[in-house]
């Protein structure tokens, strides 16, 4: 059976996460994506991180997190073959992919209206930092921005001390998710209406829905959570969150725990007087708990007298809300991971099998592929070209153009046309 997407063709113009990540995901289901890069190739090709050194050969990783499956090109867009390059192969597009500034794309000819009336069942896609529309929409954005303005930096972190950013780009990857929502709503509506039509999110919008039950709190009491130590703002008593482990781990609990429970975990950490204190011998007390300070700092010391593995032996009941938190290497070993192809393998260069991210929906009769990521900038940039039907004559002059613009981009230390992100 054909992959779900099978036959879609997409044109992307992306950079970072927001973008990307949303072509990956129609390429690792069967669409043909072909990734557009500058003549010196996406900025995040080239930034490694901090701390570690990795071969030349291979891209950095946030590249190879979110550009599998990907066909390679490299064009001059503001050269005027470039332009009509892209022209043409967004005319025989399904989708138009991008996460670059509107007024940039609008300045090279690949605004909204002009594509639409290029190509009526265009699907275009963009995705921006804080919307098309407001005060701010031009303002540049990095994904701690988004976290910012939506919210999310406000309720983490401790209440003692500075608030702190979420340790991962939720912003951006959610952005993505809807972005590809969208794609597959407006590729509906077209099946069902004939027409394409005009898609775009946020990394700041897919904030406020990530947190839609939090907002919709506030604005039906009036109460504005803070951040809290370990625990949700918004959940309930002193007995639950994020505890410290006596060999430095942490551990994740909800205290669900019966009152025979409740004396066993008391009597472990050599506390049994706590389970005599009548005002917190059931579940419902303990999350009850208001003001929960004394009752934390009792259990935090509890948690605190044995290791991430004792606590794991006595919570063995699967039934029981306890998890040791992991780290990074852990999660990459996690055989739950792993066993639902939630982690994966793909070959890179000087690397060999390496693990990233796989697909973590699954479908029974169309399933995605894990595909190979394609490293070297532009290397399908002649195949695509023929296809499209440029002659060889063409295809060289087309290649001349951008490599002048390469050695320019060189010269000034790089161009990027109007990302977001």
């Amino acid at each position: 059976m054909e992959s779900a997407f099978s036959g879609i063709r997409v044109v992307e113009l992306g950079i970072a996460i927001q973008g990307p990540l949303a072509g990956m995901y129609l390429a690792e289901h069967g669409a043909d994506v072909i990734k557009i890069e500058t003549p010196v190739g996406e900025e995040n090709r080239h930034h490694f991180g901090y701390g570690k050194s990795l071969p030349k050969a291979v891209p950095a990783p946030q590249f190879v997190a979110n550009n599998r499956g990907k066909r390679l090109m490299t064009l001059d867009a503001k050269g005027a073959r470039g332009r009509e390059v892209l022209r043409r192969l967004i005319g025989r597009a399904d989708v138009f992919l991008t996460n670059y500034r509107e007024k940039a794309l609008d300045r090279l000819g690949l605004g909204y209206e002009e594509l639409h009336r290029l190509n009526p069942r265009l699907i275009y896609a963009i995705a921006s930092g804080f919307g098309a529309k407001g005060p701010v929409a031009e303002r540049a954005m990095l994904d701690p921005m988004a976290q910012a303005r939506g919210g999310l930096v406000s309720v983490t972190g401790s209440p003692d001390r500075p608030q702190v950013l979420a340790g991962a780009a939720l912003a951006d990857t959610t952005g993505a998710g809807q972005l590809i929502v969208g794609i597959l709503t407006a590729l509906v509506a077209r099946e069902r209406h004939g027409v394409g039509q005009r898609v775009s999110t946020s990394s700041y919008g897919a904030q406020l829905w990530h947190q839609a039950f939090e907002l919709t709190y506030t604005s039906m009491t009036g109460h504005v959570p803070a951040s809290t130590e370990g625990i949700h703002p918004l959940a309930p008593g002193g007995s639950s969150g994020v505890f410290r482990t006596a060999d430095g781990g942490a551990v994740a609990f909800l205290d669900t725990l019966s009152p025979e429970l409740w004396a066993a975990f008391c009597e472990v950490a050599g506390k049994p007087e706590l389970a005599r204190e009548t005002r917190w011998d059931t579940a419902y007390k303990r999350l009850a708990e208001d003001p929960p300070d004394e009752l934390r700092s009792r259990v935090a010391e509890i948690f605190a007298s044995r290791t991430a593995a004792e606590w794991e032996d006595f919570f063995a009941d699967p039934y029981l809300m306890f998890q040791r938190v992991f780290d990074y290497a852990e999660v990459l070993e996690d055989p739950q991971a792993i066993e639902n192809g939630y982690i994966s393998e793909i070959e890179l260069p000087e690397m060999g099998n390496t693990k990233v991210v796989g697909n973590t929906i699954q479908l029974s009769e169309t399933p995605a592929e894990v595909k190979p990521l394609a490293c070297e900038l532009g290397m399908h940039t002649e195949a695509i070209l023929l296809e499209h039907g440029y002659s060889a004559d063409e295809v060289s002059d087309i290649q001349r153009e951008t490599e002048a613009a390469k050695s320019r981009e060189f010269q000034s230390g790089g161009l990027q046309f109007g990302s977001n992100d």
